[in-house]
């Protein structure tokens, strides 16, 4: 059997949160929120999740577009490779800058500039719904002839060499950042300070913003978070908040040019005489409870084990098993973090979990699929 990459991605990602979580402590820096490390994991396992189903969009479109290349390279050809691993993160760098200058897709990316500390764990902190348009910048691989695999190994080498860029223990790296996008840069990327705004979009190079306009040094030091704090401990809402402030402001417009325009327009736009109410989720920081936390961890440790599992083996899984798996943890994701805010009726609403996970086995034992 074909091993998944997650199932050795997984222990790695953890390992090195460790080790920045100890190397922090040590340094005497306040690197982690364990609550806030929570809900990015539960963001992160419902994008991995997610991606079972969307992430057909970036490779089943690309195969047709690719049959009609004028000339494909193969595999074993330097070119290809050199052209997939610049154009991807070309292409990143577009589908990046254009998703925070456009509400509805910035609705999707919020999702990772959410977290006020700056680690490791952000990196993990995806958005859900980026798929449904970030595959479209991808595409023009396909009619420069740049076969499938190298596409799909260019994007994961670009995601993977942005994990470490989310850290702030590793300082300014002035032999490379004429070139590399580096932790300094992107820090910068990631705060909400006014000097500081739409700046940094490179995946791996840097060259882009400053061929582009876009680019800007660390100098002052960066406040992490949306300049409209998201407050709440919960991964999974966490992408549908922004989604439903902008259904909210559009319905209350009194034009439809204005209703249709709200999810159009840059973020901070507002029409002439539009209140905005802030929302419930940029109140008062969420005080969890310390029960809550211990047993968010543990729940989040069955949830990461769970999903690589679901990942590893999912083309064995029938469609209703994967369906109904996805769906148990998408639901144990979002109790954590019910849990964690401390919301009336969590605990009511993870016994049910509980419930419908032992029915949901029972049922799997009884037709033999666990035998």
């Amino acid at each position: 059997m074909k091993v998944h990459p997650i199932v050795f991605a997984v222990p790695v990602y953890a390992l090195l949160i460790a080790l920045e979580l100890w190397q922090g402590r040590r340094k005497g820096r306040d690197v982690y929120d364990i609550p806030e490390l929570m809900a990015n994991i539960g963001s992160g396992l419902g994008q991995l999740l997610t991606d079972v189903f969307l992430g057909l969009l970036y490779t089943v479109p690309y195969s047709y577009l690719l049959k009609a290349a004028p000339f494909a390279f193969t595999v074993r050809d330097p070119l290809a490779w050199v052209i997939g691993f610049i154009g991807v993160d070309f292409a990143f760098y577009w589908q990046h800058r254009i998703s925070h200058h456009v509400n509805v897709l910035w609705a999707a990316h919020v999702v990772h500039h959410q977290p006020e500390h700056y680690n490791l764990g952000v990196a993990l902190r995806q958005p859900w719904f980026s798929a449904l348009t970030n595959w479209v910048y991808y595409q023009p691989l396909a009619l420069a002839g740049v076969p499938v695999e190298v596409f799909v190994t260019c994007v994961a080498f670009n995601l993977a060499y942005q994990f470490y860029l989310h850290t702030c223990l590793i300082e300014r790296m002035r032999w490379v950042e004429a070139v590399l996008n580096t932790p300094s840069h992107h820090r910068v990327h990631h705060g909400r300070n006014a000097e500081y705004l739409d700046r940094n979009f490179g995946g791996v190079f840097i060259v882009w913003d400053r061929l582009f306009g876009t680019f800007q040094a660390e100098e002052a030091p960066v406040e992490y978070g949306t300049t409209t704090p998201y407050r709440s401990l919960n991964g999974v809402w966490a992408n549908f908040d922004y989604l439903w402030h902008l259904w909210s402001r559009s319905w209350q417009q009194k034009h439809l040019k204005s209703a249709l325009y709200v999810w159009l327009a840059p973020p901070g736009w507002k029409a002439e005489g539009e209140a905005i109410p802030p929302s419930p989720t940029s109140m008062q920081p969420r005080q969890p409870t310390q029960r809550a936390i211990i047993y968010g961890a543990l729940s989040s440790t069955v949830a990461i084990i769970a999903s690589a599992l679901l990942i590893a083996y999912q083309e064995s899984l029938r469609p209703l098993e994967r369906v109904v798996g996805i769906g148990l943890i998408m639901w144990a994701l979002a109790a954590i973090g019910a849990l964690l805010d401390g919301q009336r009726r969590a605990k009511q609403y993870e016994l049910a979990r509980i419930v419908v996970l032992v029915a949901f086995s029972v049922w799997l034992w009884k037709s033999g699929r666990l035998a």
